[in-house]
């Protein structure tokens, strides 16, 4: 575990449980209230935080696009990921296990 730890960027290591686990429990209300079985979505390749944490996770990028809309400046690589309902249980629980051996930073 210590291994996955030194992994995540600090940026993200330092917030506080929330964020990741209220990411993952955001996945699967989504799909619940859908009725959906997978969802698929989109991260800026750049974006090198977000993209390291799914792969902490285990979620396998499945394929590539560039992402234009006609307010940005320039098209934006992307990263495409899926989630199917039946993985879902598994990414709750390594994350769930990865926030239990977390030491528990104190707020000032």
């Amino acid at each position: 575990m210590q291994a996955l730890k030194k992994t995540l960027p600090r940026s993200n290591f330092s917030a506080a449980k929330g964020p990741a686990v209220s990411y993952v429990r955001a996945m699967q209300r989504f799909l619940d209230a859908h009725g959906f079985q997978r969802i698929i979505f989109q991260t800026p390749s750049r974006n090198l935080a977000a993209n390291k944490v799914k792969q902490i996770w285990n979620i396998s990028p499945c394929d590539r696009d560039t992402f234009i809309m006609p307010t940005m400046a320039e098209p934006i690589e992307t990263t495409r990921y899926q989630v199917e309902r039946a993985d879902l249980a598994g990414i709750v629980e390594r994350v769930e296990r990865f926030w239990k051996c977390k030491p528990v930073r104190k707020q000032e």
